[in-house]
């Protein structure tokens, strides 16, 4: 998606998300952290003399707005983590149970 700073609002940034959690669940969450924290950054970044030349450039609740945040799918480390640990090579769960939804 190709956009200016500025047009990188809060509808933007929900509206892509519902788009990628569609596509792709598991990575919209990491997906999500990246323009968060540039956002973030834009924000917080200072000169040594004071100045903040990046506040402004992109609206600052652009990803903490609470409907974006809405739509920020919950990372399932743990989950992987123990789908991996316990898969064995020819893919097959010993504990299907605990992985189930």
């Amino acid at each position: 998606m190709r956009l200016k700073l500025s047009e990188l609002t809060p509808e933007t940034v929900e509206s892509w998300l519902k788009s990628e959690v569609k596509k792709r669940a598991t990575n919209a969450h990491q997906s999500y952290r990246l323009p968060n924290a540039f956002v973030k950054w834009t924000q917080s970044y200072k000169l040594k003399d004071g100045i903040r030349p990046y506040r402004g450039l992109v609206p600052a609740d652009a990803c903490t707005d609470a409907d974006v945040v809405k739509q920020v799918p919950a990372s399932n480390t743990r989950k992987a983590i123990a789908y991996n640990a316990t898969t064995s090579r020819n893919g097959s769960s010993r504990f299907r149970e605990f992985l189930a939804p």
